[in-house]
This record gives C-alpha cells, sequence and structure tokens, in this order.
C-alpha cells in the first residue's frame, strides 16, 4: 500500500487527472507523436508509432487502483477475522448461505439470544447478528423491527415449531 500511495503521489497530476475523469488535455497527453509530453519511462520501449505520451502511466493508474481495492478488502478480512477472534476461518462459511427467510432467522437470533446460551447470556443482539451475517452470508439489517414482526404474528414461534417437528421426525425414523 506504501508503494502504491508512493506512486500515486509520484504522478498526482496525471492521477488527479484521471481520476476526475477530465478531458481538456487529452489531444496532449494521449495522441501520438507528441513528444514534448512524452514521459521518459525507465525500462519501457516506446514505440512512437504506437505509444502516447501517458499511456502506460494510465494502465499503471488502472491497475494499481485494482490492485489498491483487492489489498482493501483482503485487510477487511483480515481485521474481520482480530475482531471476531471465536470465528478464526470465515472462508468455511463462504458455501453456507442463509435460504430460509429473514423473520424465520430473526426467531433464531433472538431465541438463542433470550435464552442465554451464548457467552453465558453475555452477549449482545447485534454481536450475535454480525455473527449469523458471516456464517450464514446473509445482511441483516433491521434486527430490531425484525423482532417487532415476530411479535405481531399469530404465531410468534412459528420457525422454531416448525424446527421442533423436523426434529422430532428425524427422531422417530430410526422407530418406524
Amino acid at each position: 500500500m506504501k508503494k502504491l500511495t508512493f506512486f500515486f503521489n509520484g504522478h498526482k497530476d496525471i492521477y488527479q487527472y484521471y481520476r476526475m475523469e477530465s478531458t481538456h488535455m487529452d489531444e496532449l497527453y494521449f495522441l501520438r507523436k507528441k513528444n514534448d509530453m512524452k514521459q521518459r519511462m525507465k525500462g519501457v520501449d516506446i514505440d512512437d508509432n504506437f505509444s502516447t505520451g501517458y499511456d502506460y502511466t494510465i494502465a499503471k493508474i488502472i491497475a494499481y487502483n485494482r490492485l489498491e481495492m483487492f489489498l482493501n478488502k483482503e485487510l477487511e478480512k483480515a481485521q474481520q477475522n482480530t475482531q471476531n477472534p471465536h470465528v478464526e476461518h470465515l472462508g468455511i462459511f463462504d458455501k453456507f448461505k442463509w435460504t430460509g427467510s429473514k423473520i424465520s432467522l430473526y426467531e433464531l437470533i433472538y431465541s438463542l439470544y433470550s435464552s442465554g446460551v451464548i457467552n453465558n447470556g453475555d452477549c449482545k443482539i447485534n454481536e450475535l447478528t454480525e455473527l449469523f451475517e458471516q456464517i450464514f452470508n446473509v445482511r441483516l439489517d433491521e434486527i430490531h423491527r425484525g423482532f417487532q414482526d415476530i411479535k405481531l404474528r399469530s404465531n410468534p414461534t412459528k420457525f422454531l415449531d416448525l424446527l421442533k417437528e423436523a426434529l422430532l421426525r428425524k427422531i422417530n425414523e430410526g422407530y418406524e
């Protein structure tokens, strides 16, 4: 990241020109045979019949921007791993996707939260929600609104009842 910043600072004018999507200097920067604006690039063989004054620099800026975005994502992943030490390898959850309704997941999260079975009850609802977001690759924006919806249903434990029935069916399969 330091090297990228150093490169961007070293080419500040053309970098700003590119980032601002300017066009007023295109004739000077990007037309062949404008040798007065030609940058001298160490170690690069420039063909005046093909290259322009800044095409190589712009190509590097585009590539370095993409590299910077990639590195930032990787740093964010690493930071998430250190902030959530109880989930050491988030990559293992990539294959899991919540396919039920969000309201069902809200019901599950609130039941675990309310029962106090996570960290001996020393767990905030938002922390538990973030964990489930990571595990099941789902975005849960309105957990508190979801809880209000659960309270308004005719059967507030609809999903838990479904889970109970499924477990009992599985248990009874062995006896039939």
